[in-house]
C-alpha cells in the first residue's frame, strides 16, 4: 500500500473491486517491476510464485509446511546437489550432516572448495531463473536479486551444522 501511496484500507478496497495491483500501480505511475520487488522483498519465503500469482489478480496459494519441516525447505535439493558435486551417494552425505558435521567440512575433507559447491547448487536455480527472464515473467533485475539471496541462504548453509529442531517448550 505505502508503494502505491495508498492507505491499507484503499488498497483492500480497490483489490475488492477486481483491480491486480498491475493495474494500481500503472495507475499510480508506478513500474510494475517496482511494486514487484518490493513485494518480493516483503514476501521473501515464497515470494517468487506468490507475487507472479498476485501481479496477476490471482489468488496465491501459499502452503505453510509444518514449523519442524520449515528449515528443510531447500535442504533436500542442496544435499543432493552436494552430493553430487562431492561425487558422493546422499546418503553418506545427508548421515555426515546428521552426525554433525558442516556441508563445508564435507567438502574439504573430500578434496573440493567451496565455491564448486556454492556454483553446483545455484546451477539448477541459475537455469530456472534464465527461463524466468527469458518467458518475460521476470526481470533480469529480479532474477538476480533472487539468485543473490539465494547464494547468502547456501553460504550460510554450508557453514552451518545440521542440527534436529529444538523442543518445544510448554503447550
Amino acid at each position: 500500500a505505502e508503494t502505491l501511496n495508498m492507505t491499507p484500507e484503499e488498497l483492500v478496497k480497490a483489490l475488492r473491486q477486481g483491480k491486480t495491483p498491475a493495474e494500481l500501480a500503472r495507475e499510480a505511475g508506478i513500474a510494475s517491476s517496482t511494486l514487484r520487488q518490493e513485494l518480493m522483498e516483503t514476501w521473501n519465503a515464497q515470494g517468487e510464485t506468490v507475487v507472479s500469482q498476485f501481479m496477476q489478480g490471482e489468488k496465491p496459494r501459499v502452503i505453510f509446511p509444518p514449523r519442524a519441516l520449515r528449515p528443510l525447505k531447500h535442504t533436500r535439493q542442496w544435499v543432493k546437489a552436494l552430493a553430487d558435486a562431492l561425487d558422493m551417494p546422499v546418503q553418506d552425505v545427508a548421515k555426515a550432516l546428521l552426525e554433525g558435521k558442516r556441508p563445508a567440512e564435507i567438502a574439504k575433507e573430500q578434496g573440493v572448495p567451496v565455491e564448486d559447491l556454492i556454483n553446483a547448487i545455484l546451477a539448477e536455480q541459475k537455469a530456472k531463473l534464465d527461463e524466468a527472464v527469458a518467458s518475460g515473467d521476470l526481470t533480469q533485475e529480479e532474477a538476480d536479486f533472487i539468485l543473490k539471496r539465494a547464494q547468502e541462504r547456501i553460504d550460510r548453509w554450508l557453514n552451518r551444522r545440521a542440527l534436529p529442531p529444538k523442543p518445544r517448550r510448554g503447550w
